[in-house]
């Protein structure tokens, strides 16, 4: 593969990812985990449905400039975006000061959501509102697959991100008390749930990210089904889909009591066989998320393209995964629905996503 097609699949991939060593399956981080769910977007997309065209080229616009403004905010940072998921950002903060770094960007994303988030459209006002859950210590991330390499980060780490997230309401950003003790407590809010609120920003001393390019074929970062997309863009579109989620479950246990690598190796068996799974039955594997004590796998049919056959092709990729996978506790589930299908992001940071209800 040569060197510019490698390039053009740069902006789907992790940071992380880029000297990312090819032998390797597990590692642990030292950083800060950023987890930013944005809520607006499905019932914006769910209105401008009706508006045919027009109304997705609207929902790609949004999406596509509110991401822009966030993802420009986190990066001058250091913030590296891990997971796109739908409507959520899973954002990975490293190196020194990672965790006021990682603080300062939340809140500069909510201040930047507050001024742009009230956007007007032909299905009329929509409000963006954002929650933030930030927790910074030891992460676990996973590197594993056959078609392309994924990156599951699961463990205490994630969890904690997710309870903190959950944690909060609209427009709140809830610190995890690892993450509160390395800030000065000037900062910091009234206690709630599981963290400590933010009260004020951070400020930073001059900081410039480092710039890394694919030292590995960037190709093989990025599931199969999605290839053609990223090399032939096509528009956003709403559709029917059928999407499967494979959750795992029990990994913190595992990895409090368990050799990494020995998990890295179930974490692989499962990803090669969903994989091999998609491909037979015409089904796309469209991403990993986190979630508290594991992840999820999602997968679906009628996006980016449609076998004719997707309910089945979904439903015979799921039984294959149930029957045949051992060694990690899963839980299955499956939905049909209209949802917005789209090559979305910034121009330095993209994905192949889809939003909407039949996902939630």
């Amino acid at each position: 593969m040569s060197t510019s097609l490698s390039r053009e699949f740069e902006p789907y991939v992790p940071q992380l990812l880029l000297d990312w060593p090819e032998s390797v399956k597990y590692r642990r981080l030292d950083g800060s985990l950023v987890h930013v769910d944005i809520s607006g977007f499905t019932a914006m997309s769910e209105r401008l449905a009706r508006k045919g065209k027009v109304g997705a080229e609207e929902v790609s616009m949004v999406l596509n400039n509110t991401f822009t403004e966030l993802l420009t905010i986190a990066g001058e940072l250091g913030g590296d975006l891990l997971k796109f998921g739908g409507d959520a950002l899973l954002l990975l903060f490293k190196d020194d000061g990672h965790a006021v770094r990682a603080v300062r960007a939340s809140a500069l994303m909510r201040s930047r959501l507050r001024s742009i988030g009230k956007v007007q459209t032909p299905a009329g006002r929509v409000d963006l509102k954002m929650t933030v859950g930030v927790h910074s210590g030891e992460l676990d991330a996973f590197l594993v697959g056959a078609s392309h390499r994924e990156l599951i980060m699961v463990g205490p780490g994630a969890t904690k991100t997710v309870e903190v997230e959950e944690g909060a309401d609209a427009g709140e950003i809830l610190l995890s008390p690892e993450t509160a003790a390395k800030l000065p407590a000037g900062l910091l809010g009234e206690p709630k749930g599981p963290g400590v609120l933010l009260a004020r920003t951070p400020s930073v001393g001059d900081y410039k990210p480092p710039i890394i390019f694919c030292t590995a074929e960037c190709r093989g970062l990025v599931p199969a089904a999605l290839r053609p997309v990223i090399e032939s863009p096509t528009d956003g579109e709403h559709r029917r889909i059928t999407v499967g989620f494979i959750k795992f479950t029990g990994i913190d246990e595992m990895l409090a009591s368990e050799d990494p690598d020995d998990i890295a190796e179930r974490f692989d068996r499962l990803i090669s066989l969903t994989q091999s799974a998609v491909e037979e039955f015409g089904v796309s594997f469209l991403s990993t998320d986190i979630d508290g004590d594991g992840g999820k796998i999602i997968v679906a049919g009628g996006v980016p393209t449609s076998t004719g056959a997707d309910e089945e092709g979904v439903l015979l990729t799921l039984r294959r995964i149930a029957e045949q996978f051992r060694g990690i506790d899963l839980k299955i589930g499956v939905n049909r629905g209209p949802a917005f299908a789209g090559d979305i992001g910034a121009s330095f940071r993209r994905t192949y996503t889809v939003i909407g209800d039949a996902l939630n």
